[in-house]
């Protein structure tokens, strides 16, 4: 995978699509390399204090 489509995939990640409509909207790369994006952007792979909670009230 390439930077320009990892930065693709990490920007879907963003925008809130889940791991599996990640894999829906990428078929052509493969499910390891994705998941490994995923949990990197989520924030999974880091321990448990790197993780930042925020809650917004948007109303």
């Amino acid at each position: 995978m390439q930077k320009q489509d990892e930065r693709a995939v990490e920007s879907m990640i963003k925008c809130g699509l889940s791991l599996e409509a990640v894999y829906e909207s990428f078929p052509q790369f493969d499910k390891a390399e994705i998941k490994e994006l995923f949990d990197k952007v989520k924030g999974m792979t880091g321990s448990p204090k790197d993780v930042i909670q925020m809650k917004m009230n948007c109303s």
